[in-house]
């Protein structure tokens, strides 16, 4: 049991993720992941972006089997792990994309500057409403749509 608690106090939510990275403020990652965690945190409601150009198959929503293959970015090093027999998982056909439900996404399909279509995921559970989790939806396309700021990132 308490390998379970350790594992889980390890692993922060979409939504809360970038705040514990970052508490003065967002971290500046690229504009479309950085769109989506400003929604993410507005809305309180945990978004998942991916890249849908690295998916392998359908996005689909399952019951873990617990072999599956998970690339975790667990302690700022790439890993692999395996979720929990019967955690709810997103997964594509080679292996998990994010894990308890938009707990924590993978290496493998995460959004770079060279994503050209995404995919998101917005997963909401009582007290949130459908027109709450429809407002964070707005929100999100409509941030999308405009126009690219210049950047703030500077390369290395």
């Amino acid at each position: 049991m308490a390998r379970r608690v350790s594992r889980l106090r390890r692993q922060t939510t979409a939504a809360h993720a970038p705040q514990r990275r970052n508490p003065s403020g967002l971290p500046c990652i690229h504009r479309i992941t950085d769109v989506y965690n400003a929604v993410s945190i507005s809305h309180l409601l945990p978004i998942g972006g991916e890249d849908r150009a690295t998916y392998i198959g359908p996005p689909r929503l399952v019951r873990a089997e617990g072999s599956e293959p998970f690339d975790s970015p667990a302690a700022g090093q790439p890993i692999v792990e395996h979720p929990d027999t019967g955690e709810v998982v997103w997964r594509d056909d080679i292996g998990v994309t994010c894990r308890r439900w938009n707990w924590q996404q993978c290496n493998r399909t995460r959004i770079t500057t060279e994503t050209s279509s995404a995919l998101f995921s917005l997963d909401a559970l009582d007290p949130l409403t459908d027109q709450a989790v429809h407002a964070a939806a707005d929100a999100l396309t409509e941030a999308t749509r405009r126009p690219s700021m210049p950047s703030r990132h500077t390369s290395a």
